[in-house]
Parts: C-alpha cells; sequence; structure tokens
C-alpha cells in the first residue's frame, strides 16, 4: 500500500494531496501491475483520511522508490507470505 498524501507527514490541501495521487498514479500506471485506490483511515480520527494505491505484485525495491519519490515516511508491504510489515523509509 502506498500513498501520495501529506509528505513528510505535513498536512497538505485537498488540492495538494488529490493532485499528487493523481501523479503517484500516473507513475504506477507505468508498471504492469493491477492497482486498486483503497482509503488510510484512522480508527481514531485524528488524521484525516488519506486515499493510497494497493498494488499487488509490486516489487519491494520499486514501492519503496516510490514512497521516497513521493516523500513518504513509510508504505505498507505484504509479501507472499501475506504478512503486512511497514516499511520505513526516513
Amino acid at each position: 500500500m502506498i500513498s501520495a498524501y501529506n509528505p513528510c507527514s505535513q498536512l497538505q490541501s485537498n488540492e495538494d494531496n488529490l493532485d499528487a495521487h493523481e501523479s503517484l498514479k500516473h507513475c504506477l500506471s507505468r508498471h504492469s501491475y493491477p492497482m486498486i485506490e483503497s482509503l488510510n483511515i484512522d480508527p481514531t480520527g485524528i488524521w484525516p483520511t488519506e486515499k493510497s494505491f494497493f498494488v499487488p505484485g509490486l516489487d519491494l525495491d520499486i514501492a519503496r522508490s516510490l514512497g521516497q519519490q513521493f516523500n513518504q515516511n513509510a508504505i505498507v508491504w505484504i509479501g507472499s507470505d501475506a504478512i503486512p510489515r511497514l516499511i520505513l523509509l526516513r
């Protein structure tokens, strides 16, 4: 799972977040992996909901690189063992 919302955990305007999300979508579309748009929701309601992508089969190195390109602190990686892992990027 990867998002382009709120780089470096700094709140951005809805317009800026949507622009970044579309840029990430464009980058992901260059790969042959399926993309499923998703939402990251803070169960406490403190942090705003963020759009993201679940990209089955995306190579970890590519996912890490994209996360860094969009200044994310982390991505969620799920390998072939189906265990979700938080991959820190900073």
